[in-house]
């Protein structure tokens, strides 16, 4: 499982000295900063949706842990992992 937490910040939260973007000077109630707090399942899908402009603690309930193990065993070796312009295996015998 993965969780993010994302950053919240209002206009009225923004330190002095730091200039606000014109889009947002009218309104020190808006976001300069949305949140988007989410929890993702072993197999890429969303336990938690991206949580935007809502402030609280978010409690999650992990359905099984079993996931994990079984999501481990779900490596693709022709994905992302496979990539010989970046990685390369070598053995040394010595």
């Amino acid at each position: 499982y993965v969780v993010s937490i994302g950053q919240m910040m209002s206009v009225t939260d923004t330190p002095e000295g730091i200039e606000i973007p014109g889009h947002l000077d009218n309104g020190l109630d808006q976001w300069v900063l949305k949140g988007g707090s989410c929890v993702v399942k072993p197999d890429g899908s969303w336990l938690l949706e991206p949580q935007y402009e809502k402030e609280g603690i978010i409690y999650v309930e992990i359905p099984s842990l079993r996931d994990n193990t079984k999501e481990k065993m779900n490596m693709s070796v022709s994905g992302h992992y496979n990539r010989p312009d970046v990685f390369k295996f070598k053995v040394k015998k010595k």
